[in-house]
């Protein structure tokens, strides 16, 4: 089937390359005729046999009526006038006939110009459907810009979402670091805290201590103190 459809293909190509050929060669031919040139002439042409038309009938008026003249004549007369009478009709004739000659040479000379000129009819039905299928590519091709645009709008937003995630990452990352530093910032700080307190604890207990010390001092000495004035006093009392 993928082999058949590019044969398809191919043969479609070779069509097209055939009718732009010769569509490209009616174009060169009716460029080189030139056709508002050719118009202009041909205009130019009918102006002159319309011209040579009027003056033609104007001479048949004249030949009408030096004819109708002859005839009033008297026969001597009529034999002197019929020498300029056929010499008119002779003029007539030679004008008709370069009349003639002019309207032949200009329908010759436009055969000759468009006896090898191609139909246009057909390349312009070609042109029409070249046309059409311009007119359904470019609507295509307007659909087909319109989706790689939603693409490319779908991958800006793809792509910034993934700066966004990156983002986040990084963010996230920072905020770990930053925790992991006011981690070790506590712990440090409890160090130096604990280490204080025990400092002044110790402090506190050796002074403790040595009021103790001091206070056991006394109430030894106190005893001591006591004791020795019991043994006196039962001393004195025995004698």
């Amino acid at each position: 089937e993928s082999k058949g459809s590019q044969t398809n293909i191919q043969r479609e190509s070779m069509a097209d390359d055939v009718e732009g050929k010769s569509l490209n060669e009616a174009a060169r031919f009716w460029k080189s005729f030139n056709l508002r040139r050719q118009s202009n002439e041909i205009d130019s042409q009918i102006l002159k046999i319309y011209d040579k038309e009027q003056h033609s009938t104007e001479s048949r008026k004249k030949l009408a009526r030096i004819t109708k003249e002859l005839g009033s004549l008297k026969p001597a007369d009529k034999l002197k006038a019929i020498k300029s009478v056929i010499r008119a009709y002779q003029k007539e004739i030679d004008q008709l006939t370069q009349r003639a000659t002019f309207s032949e040479n200009a329908l010759i000379a436009i055969y000759k110009g468009l006896c090898d000129a191609p139909d246009p009819a057909k390349y312009l039905e070609t042109a029409i459907g070249n046309a059409k299928k311009l007119k359904k590519f470019e609507k295509e091709m307007t659909s087909i810009q319109s989706k790689l645009q939603r693409y490319e709008d779908e991958f800006k937003g793809l792509k910034n979402q993934e700066v966004t995630v990156q983002t986040l990452k990084e963010q996230n990352q920072q905020f770990l670091r930053k925790m992991e530093e006011l981690k070790e910032s506590a712990k440090a700080r409890e160090q130096n805290l604990v280490a204080k307190e025990s400092k002044e604890l110790k402090t506190k207990l050796d002074q403790q201590f040595m009021s103790g010390n001091k206070e056991l001092g006394l109430i030894q000495i106190s005893l001591r103190r006591t004791h020795a004035h019991t043994h006196t006093h039962t001393h004195t009392h025995t004698h």
